[in-house]
């Protein structure tokens, strides 16, 4: 999660802490994706979050699917945080869409995206629904810190992002590079 997504999402945060009150419960949604299941190199290697050759090595489908395992691991490690914070009511919830037809592939080979389009991939119609169902669905406040899978179903994250040393190491690299911004 580059530092820039990091501020804003933390700066929201802040911003329902304060808003939030004990009627109903304020949501953060993070969108996730099954991506985080592809991320080969768990833990995360801190040397691919800025310019680096090793970032350069992992190429952009690699750096997408470590960045939504990092989105995993960072909802699941909030969703403990907002627990523990007993004057506040806000709640995280980390959907995946699922395989969505949108412009993530543009840069992929047109036989692939035409097959994918044909065999894999949904309607973005159908992609909102799970981010839909945790924003708005009564019994979805149950599930801070959650991970949903496609069509609102409570699923299992990657195992690795449940790692509560590396999910706090994680929390705090954000924290020091937003810093100097906040």
């Amino acid at each position: 999660m580059p530092s820039d997504t990091f501020f804003s999402s933390r700066n929201y945060f802040l911003c329902s802490k304060h808003t939030s009150n004990s009627l109903s419960e304020t949501r953060i949604v993070w969108v996730a994706s099954s991506a985080q299941f592809y991320f080969k190199s768990p833990p995360i290697n801190y040397g691919n979050l800025t310019d680096t050759p090793s970032r350069k090595k992992l190429g952009a489908q690699g750096l997408y699917c470590q960045s939504k395992f990092i989105t995993v691991m960072l909802g699941i490690y909030l969703g403990k945080v907002l627990a523990e914070d007993q004057s506040s009511n806000v709640i995280c919830i980390h959907p995946d869409p699922g395989n969505i037809h949108t412009d993530l592939g543009r840069n992929l080979p047109s036989l692939l995206v035409t097959l994918m389009n044909w065999t894999v991939l949904k309607p973005i119609s159908k992609g909102v629904l799970t981010q839909l169902y945790a924003a708005t669905a009564p019994q979805a406040a149950e599930y801070n810190g959650k991970y949903l899978r496609p069509w609102a179903r409570l699923g299992e994250p990657h195992p690795q992002t449940k790692d509560e040393v590396e999910q706090k190491k994680m929390w705090d690299y954000c924290m020091a590079a937003i810093k100097d911004h906040v």
